[in-house]
């Protein structure tokens, strides 16, 4: 009876270990820099690995079988590099040839959108669609409306809500580090819908991806300047369509009061600022800086007692490559039927901001609320 007992405790241990090491298959469309290459250009502030294909070689969770993309050259790269059994020119019969659970698009933003309906509509569990996910919320809303009718279970290269750097800045946010958020301040000069897709989310994540209240911005030319009257005229939205993606800037006011900004200075960092104290990441490096009042040392000033700030560096949680993260979050949504860090509901509602900035734009700087009532407006972004 006993050795019966122990024989079933052994089986069912076995059974669990087998289910919960299940590997999910990865189809890659688009062979280039973030779906094979980008971890050969040396990037010292991100954790490795960087693309996709190597995230899923490193993990236990995930298995790459196929690829496509329609340079003949990328395709033999891609599979010697990777030692896949099969490359294929056209994705759609890639999918139809191929039981795959995971397919990750790293083409050029213009066919985003197009590519990840097909992806859905061909009933593939997951996608990993890279920033941004359209160049018009026209696309975008086909593109939500088709993952849901699908229950397409969705995540966008939105890295930085991924990478262990942010996910410790939000624990020492909503740990009260800083007390009370108040704002959050972007540094650098960059594009719309390549760089801003990325310092919206970062802000919104820290924000507890908080609704917007309102948004304005302006665009340029200049990767570095600030100032709509000196460059409005250089941005043409002939036929409602920008032909660029423009450099921006922006202002958000969140419902519940936290405001943000992006000032063109620096290269990537945000400060952001509570009622008791600031968090400050540098330059894109892993480097995070948390500066309070010191309780232990204190001063009367004119009758007040006064605890000056201190700055300690803090080590980041459980580093970990984003990109694996952001895989292995579609693995988790599915096997226990919850959302994504980066659902589709969510994914469109940063883009729909970024379009925003490019409305004020076109008003004069003026403040704009969500919903767009403009859902043509097309910025090439390839």
């Amino acid at each position: 009876m006993f050795a019966n007992i122990k024989y079933n405790n052994i089986r069912k241990k076995l059974i669990y270990k087998e289910i919960t090491m299940k590997k999910y298959s990865v189809g890659i469309i688009g062979l280039g820099r973030m779906g094979s290459t980008i971890d050969e250009e040396g990037h010292p502030s991100v954790i490795l690995p960087y693309s996709i294909a190597a995230a899923c070689k490193k993990s236990n969770k995930l298995e790459l079988i196929t690829g496509a993309d329609l340079s003949q050259e990328k395709r033999n790269s891609f599979q010697k590099k990777w030692s896949v059994k099969s490359v294929y020119e056209n994705y759609i019969t890639m999918i139809k040839e191929e039981a795959l659970d995971i397919i990750a698009i790293s083409t050029k933003a213009d066919v985003h959108a197009e590519i990840g309906i097909n992806v859905s509509n061909l009933n593939v569990p997951m996608i990993f669609l890279e920033k941004a996910i359209a160049c018009s919320l026209k696309e975008s809303d086909l593109l939500k409306s088709t993952c849901q009718k699908n229950k397409t279970i969705f995540n966008t290269g939105v890295m930085r809500r991924f990478d262990s750097i942010y996910n410790t800045v939000y624990k020492l946010i909503n740990d009260q580090e800083i007390g009370d958020l108040q704002s959050i301040i972007h540094y650098a000069p960059t594009t719309l819908l390549h760089g801003h897709i990325h310092s919206i989310d970062t802000i919104s994540f820290l924000n507890n991806d908080i609704k917007v209240k309102s948004i304005r911005g302006e665009l340029s030319t200049s990767p570095a300047t600030w100032g709509i009257n000196k460059f409005s005229n250089n941005i043409d939205f002939k036929n409602n369509k920008l032909n660029t993606d423009p450099s921006a800037t922006f202002q958000i006011l969140f419902e519940n009061g936290v405001k943000a900004w992006s000032i063109p200075v620096g290269k990537w960092g945000f400060e952001i600022i509570g009622t008791k104290g600031t968090i400050r990441t540098y330059e894109n490096e892993r480097e995070i800086i948390l500066r309070k009042a010191d309780k232990s040392i204190e001063k009367i000033v004119k009758g007040k007692i006064f605890s000056p700030y201190k700055s300690q560096y803090i080590s980041e949680i459980k580093p970990k490559s984003a990109t694996q993260e952001l895989l292995e979050d579609l693995i988790y949504a599915f096997e226990n039927q919850q959302t994504t860090k980066s659902n589709i509901e969510h994914s469109c509602e940063i883009f729909e901001i970024c379009m925003a900035i490019a409305e004020s734009h076109q008003n004069n700087n003026s403040w704009i609320n969500l919903p767009l009532n403009n859902r043509e407006t097309y910025i090439l972004h390839i």
